[in-house]
């Protein structure tokens, strides 16, 4: 049996206002547009906070952006939040236990349903569409008893639990088979596998700066992130640098000029880029042959060969458990998070001949095609149990509110 209700019924607005104190510490809320959840933006000190003039919200209120609601900014604050302040952009509301379980209501807002209601509750131009909270509240709903809802709750849950489960398993998997891609990659570098390799005795070391025409970072432009373009030279920071590639979908530019001042940190194709500062010290890209001109900042540094033909070989090495301990160890700075241009070069590492070298690359491209199509097996199960999460919360509730 359904109940028509309106959304004010179920809703009713909670403003808890709060006068921001200068030397007083807030935790800021964001919500995530499609129905990706509410987090903690930052936590910062009210001498900071420009409006001072704002609301506190609690942990199970249900919360909106009047802005961007029907973007599927929405959702239940965390226990985590609780407390945390938030503006006059953002709407937040209890739920009516005697008519809504509240873990219903947060599955319900998934819906299509849902959606549709906020986005028929926006008005405004085309980039300025708020929620009209009026329209909003007195929308009619066809809602289940409560029983109903609980009982919707728990075949949801059980869901949740047994696709919860097996996506353990498959990141297990997943990590599994990145363990042993790099005992392999070590293993097959220091010449523990065999298979036409010189055995580990005969493998020579050679210090990493001695292979090098050029080793070093970049720097900062004059004028920071102010000096950055939007076309131009490409200019490469950490979050570019990959072991599987350059990601240039939020790369900065600088302008020819600036280009030609930093002259000495100019990447050409065939160098291999190194992070060597941060959290993502030690990802290492290979310029392509495609790749015209670009430059870099101090996180990164240029790693040029003399033997072009060593390139994927040396890239591979510094990928390796091995090397990567060495950076580990070389670390200098009050957080170990910074490897000089002195200390990287004396790093020795295993340099076979070339033919053997060459052996190397084709094993390990070998290994790595196999291990691809297990990841990507693993990867497309985990897609098709999130879209039977999907199909199926949606059929429940389509068997309800339809």
């Amino acid at each position: 049996m359904k109940n028509k209700f309106q959304v004010g019924d179920l809703l009713k607005r909670i403003k808890n206002k709060i006068e921001i104190q200068n030397k007083k510490k807030y935790k800021r809320l964001t919500i995530k547009n499609h129905h990706r959840g509410v987090v903690i933006r930052d936590e910062v000190f009210g001498e900071i906070i420009g409006t001072k003039n704002q609301f506190v919200v609690n942990k199970n209120q249900f919360i909106l952006s009047k802005i961007d609601a029907r973007l599927g900014s929405f959702g239940i604050v965390p226990f985590e939040a609780d407390g945390a302040i938030i503006t006059g952009n953002f709407w937040t509301y209890s739920v009516n236990p005697k008519l809504v379980e509240p873990e219903w209501f947060l599955e319900f807002t998934n819906s299509l349903s849902f959606l549709k209601l906020c986005i028929d509750s926006s008005k405004g131009n085309t980039n300025r569409k708020y929620l009209d909270e009026k329209i909003f509240l007195s929308h009619k709903l066809d809602i289940p008893e409560l029983n109903v809802q609980k009982n919707i709750v728990k075949k949801i849950n059980k869901l949740k639990n047994m696709l919860n489960e097996v996506d353990k398993n498959l990141n297990e998997k997943t990590r599994i088979v990145n363990k042993l891609y790099k005992k392999y990659l070590d293993n097959l570098i220091l010449g523990k596998i065999n298979n036409n390799l010189p055995k580990e005795s005969n493998i020579s070391f050679t210090e990493l700066g001695k292979i090098c025409t050029k080793t070093g970072s970049g720097s900062t432009p004059l004028g920071g992130k102010d000096s950055y373009l939007e076309n131009g030279i490409p200019f490469l920071r950490s979050q570019n640098i990959h072991n599987e590639g350059l990601k240039l979908e939020n790369v900065a530019y600088i302008s020819k000029e600036t280009h030609e001042k930093m002259s000495n940190t100019k990447v050409i194709p065939n160098d291999i880029l190194l992070n060597i500062t941060g959290g993502s010290i030690g990802r290492c890209s290979i310029v392509k042959n495609e790749f015209e001109e670009a430059n870099i900042n101090q996180h990164v540094s240029i790693i040029r060969l003399k033997n072009k033909k060593s390139v994927e070989y040396v890239h591979s090495v510094i990928k390796s458990d091995y090397f990567q301990n060495h950076i580990f160890d070389n670390q200098t700075g009050a957080g170990r998070e910074g490897l000089p241009k002195k200390k990287m070069d004396k790093i020795k590492i295993p340099f076979p001949k070339d033919d053997n070298q060459q052996r190397i690359v084709k094993k390990l491209k070998n290994i790595l095609k196999y291990l691809n199509i297990i990841t990507l097996n693993l990867d497309n199960n985990k897609n098709l149990i999130q879209k039977i999460y999907s199909v199926y919360t949606k059929k429940i509730f389509n068997i309800y509110l339809s």
